[in-house]
């Protein structure tokens, strides 16, 4: 409820100025104004959006009832979780009817429950109506024709699965093939590795601008270097967490230590000498620094 309010916010801000010269009937099935003054305590964003829709001339209508759909208009009136079922007899208020069980989904329409004798006779008789036609899957069709059961999507699925017409590859002439025309990644490898330019003249002119940037960019960027007996600061462990720092007077570099072992893949080993040169864990060159004494 409290997103139809948020939408009919928004919606009176883009159409501001149209809204104030006119008096407004917003025709829907939930009633947001209604729902923002029942609240019993009108605080934080609710009270902003009294204030904003007190500006125009609003007034809501219900639409027209349709048929077959009254029990859909009352669940609007009290909605529901998404996923959940419902009975006449969990709602309030006084509905005509059997007490028929209906099941809503997460796209919020409602499908009538059927048994599991119903659901075989249902499904055998939509097999036949559809099967071997285009469209959309049977699981589909037999939602949109309003009906549920727990093992409906396995159930259609089967069917289908053993009817050798459902089951039959489409004919050659109604499919369509792709042709593969490369990989759109050689022309740079080729151009890496060998210096050769694409034949085209375009893709040329792109591949040159493309280098052009990695150039410019490559000299923004300072390659970090260390040797064996390096003195280093090491970052502090909440900083290579990502972590807030445990108090706010805490240090983002521990150290000094020493560097022990250099590797070419961008990580070293370092030495502790508060601790009897005890060798840390690897660590990357970006939490690293050189210390100046």
């Amino acid at each position: 409820m409290e997103k139809h309010c948020l939408s009919l916010v928004l919606a009176t801000q883009k159409l501001r100025h149209y809204l104030l010269a006119h008096k407004v009937t917003v025709v829907t099935k939930s009633d947001p104004i209604r729902y923002i003054l029942s609240r019993p305590i009108l605080a934080g964003r609710a009270v902003k959006w009294l204030l904003v829709l007190g500006q125009f001339d609003l007034s809501v209508a219900q639409p027209k009832a349709i048929k077959s759909q009254a029990l859909s208009d009352l669940l609007a009136y009290f909605p529901t979780q998404a996923d959940e079922v419902v009975t006449l007899d969990s709602m309030p208020g006084d509905v005509d009817g059997e007490g028929a069980l209906y099941y809503r989904g997460p796209n919020g329409i409602l499908a009538r429950c059927i048994s599991p004798e119903e659901a075989k006779e249902r499904l055998r008789a939509s097999h036949k109506q559809w099967c071997g036609m285009e469209g959309p899957p049977l699981y589909r069709r037999m939602q949109r024709a309003g009906y549920y059961w727990p093992t409906m999507s396995s159930d259609c699925a089967n069917a289908q699965y053993a009817c050798l017409r459902c089951s039959e590859p489409p004919d050659v002439n109604d499919c369509h093939f792709v042709g593969s025309v490369g990989d759109w990644r050689r022309p740079y490898i080729e151009y890496l590795q060998n210096g050769a330019q694409p034949a085209n003249h375009q893709d040329a002119r792109n591949l040159k601008r493309k280098r052009r940037i990695s150039r410019a960019y490559d000299k923004m960027l300072r390659r970090r270097s260390f040797e064996p007996g390096d003195q280093v600061l090491r970052a502090a462990e909440h900083v290579m967490r990502g972590a807030p720092p445990p108090h706010k007077f805490s240090e983002k570099w521990e150290g000094p230590y020493i560097v022990h072992e250099v590797h070419d893949s961008g990580y070293c080993t370092l030495l502790n000498p508060r601790n009897n040169n005890a060798l840390t864990t690897p660590i990357n060159f970006h939490y690293i620094k050189k210390y100046h004494v």
